[in-house]
Order: structure tokens, then C-alpha cells, then sequence
């Protein structure tokens, strides 16, 4: 079966890429302006460019049965900065993706959205039903993103949209602008720098191992049609004791060191697993000591 992955050469998209080799035949769309070459074996079909040129994505698309549309711009600040980027990689691409899969004959198409759509929503644990108010405008183009997926399904393309919460693990730059805390955090401890946190540290997250979320995926591919699923462990953690955690796991004891909150951050945000439970058959197999384990055993290889 050949399959396209999109963003395919990212932290999450090249973990997908991974274990979808092992059944399929993989195609990676990828402009590498996060995604590195190096994350995708050699041997697979890789196109470089961007999902906002439709001539590209068609290309892409050709004979390909499943979409993985991982590609976009991830970055909360950056969104902030700059909008219009925002909007043209993640809507007007998520578009071309979505019209062309329709047209292609591809048979279904697996979002990535997020739980920024949320917004500071305090009802925790957080259910798929809840009211959407994105507060960044990064969450604003997920929320569309969800709506857009939705009309195509009406049209005849099956989607299922998995909402991201924290996701780490493996594979996640901590040098790169769009890296999460939990790399941020591991590499400045390796170092025995302070990791930075921003804010109190009280917030919480619900940090879920990139292996768990590639299953998620793959279960996605034949259930869920036209529906929206949190992908989380349902447990929450807060940034103060994440890092204990981490002082946990390397052995060593370094104060973080502390800033003022970033701008369009959530203060809570801990998922509602049911509905994926149920649906999809999805429950994440690693607890965050577990994940954050196998994250530095990476860290000191590489």
C-alpha cells in the first residue's frame, strides 16, 4: 500500500514514516524549514516542497490510498509574529491537501490538530465536545483546519482528526525554535545548565510519548470516520514537577531557572481520553517517567 505522509521529515512525522515502512510504501512531502533530510531513510520516495503548492501535493498524491498530514507551521510564537505565514502553510495548504486527496482518489486522510484549540478552557479533563476558543492563532488554524476536514468528509473523503496534546519523545530537536519543553528541559540538564522555565512552573500539560501518538495514527487509518479524537495520556503534570522528574531520571540537581510567561500560553491543558478509548481503541502505553527514560537514553547517543 503506498502512502504519503506530509511533513513526513519532522519530529513526528519521521517517527510515522518509521513504522509505516515496515507494512507500506512511504512517500515524504516535506520543504525541510523544520524537518531534517537526515530523519528519513534514504531508500524512500522524498519530495521536497511545500504543501501551499498545489502542483507539488498533486504530485505527491499520485496512486497513494492514506495521507498522514502532518506538515505545518507549529510554532504558537511564531504565529503571533507572523500570521500570514501561519495561515498560508496551515489553511490554504491543509486545503490543497484535503482537494487533492478528494480528487486523487486517495480512500482517507489523517489530520494533525492540536489541543490549542482549546484555548484556556478550565474544564479538565478536557472532552472533544467542549466549546472551542483557541487563543493563539496557531490554535485558530487547527480550528479551521477541523472545519475544513469536516466539509471534504461531506463530500465523499474520509478524515479523522487527531487533537496533539504534548507530545516528546525521540527525535525532537531541542535546539530547534519549534522544540518541546521536555527536550528543552533534557538538554540543558545533560549539560548541567538550568532549564528555563516560563511562568510559575504550576501550569500542567498532558505530555504523551511520540510512539503513542504514531499509534493513535495508525489506528486512525480504518476507524473514526468524520470524527475528532484527543490524543493524551489523561494525566497531567505540571512544569515544576516535570522537571523533577527529569533531576529524577539523569541523576542530577539543577534549579530551573524562571521568565515571564510567554504570550498565548494555556494555563492548563489535560485531555479527556474516553471518546479515543472507546472509538479508536487508542490508551497510551508510557507514563511520563517512562517516555522521559527512553528520551534521554536517545539524548546521550546522540
Amino acid at each position: 500500500m503506498r502512502v504519503l505522509v506530509t511533513g513526513g521529515a519532522g519530529f513526528i512525522g519521521s517517527s510515522l514514516v518509521k513504522e509505516l515502512l515496515k507494512k507500506n510504501e512511504v512517500v515524504v512531502l516535506d520543504d525541510l524549514s523544520n524537518g531534517k533530510r537526515e530523519n528519513i531513510p534514504k531508500k524512500i520516495e522524498f519530495i521536497k516542497g511545500s504543501i501551499t503548492n498545489r502542483g507539488i501535493v498533486e504530485k505527491a498524491v499520485e496512486g497513494c490510498e492514506y495521507i498522514f498530514h502532518e506538515a505545518a507551521q507549529i510554532s504558537v510564537e511564531e504565529s503571533i509574529k507572523h500570521p500570514r505565514k501561519t495561515w498560508d502553510v496551515n489553511i490554504r495548504g491543509t486545503r490543497i491537501v484535503l482537494d487533492s486527496a478528494l480528487r486523487g482518489g486517495v480512500k482517507k486522510v489523517v489530520l494533525a490538530s492540536s489541543a490549542a484549540v482549546y484555548g484556556n478552557n478550565q474544564n479538565i479533563p478536557l472532552k472533544e465536545s467542549e466549546e472551542i476558543k483557541p487563543i493563539s492563532f496557531y490554535g485558530e488554524t487547527k480550528k479551521m483546519n477541523e472545519l475544513d476536514a469536516g466539509k471534504y468528509y461531506e463530500q465523499g473523503l474520509r478524515t479523522t482528526c487527531l487533537r496533539y496534546f504534548n507530545v516528546y519523545g525521540p527525535g525532537q530537536d531541542e535546539d530547534s525554535p519549534y522544540s518541546g519543553v521536555i527536550s528543552k528541559f533534557i538538554g540543558s540538564t545533560l549539560k548541567g545548565k538550568r532549564p528555563v522555565v516560563y511562568g510559575d512552573g504550576e501550569q500542567t500539560r498532558d505530555f504523551v510519548f511520540v510512539k503513542d501518538v504514531v499509534k493513535a495514527n495508525l489506528l486512525a487509518m480504518e476507524r473514526g470516520d468524520g470524527k475528532i479524537y484527543n490524543i493524551g495520556t489523561g494525566k497531567g503534570i505540571s512544569v515544576n514537577e516535570l522537571v523533577k522528574v527529569i533531576d529524577k531520571v539523569t541523576g542530577k540537581k539543577i534549579k530551573a531557572e524562571y521568565k515571564e510567561e510567554k504570550k498565548g500560553d494555556i494555563r492548563h491543558s489535560v485531555a479527556d481520553v474516553k471518546k479515543a478509548k472507546e472509538e479508536l481503541g487508542f490508551e497510551a502505553e508510557y507514563s511520563i517517567e517512562k517516555g522521559i527514560r527512553e528520551t534521554i537514553e536517545w539524548f546521550k547517543k546522540n
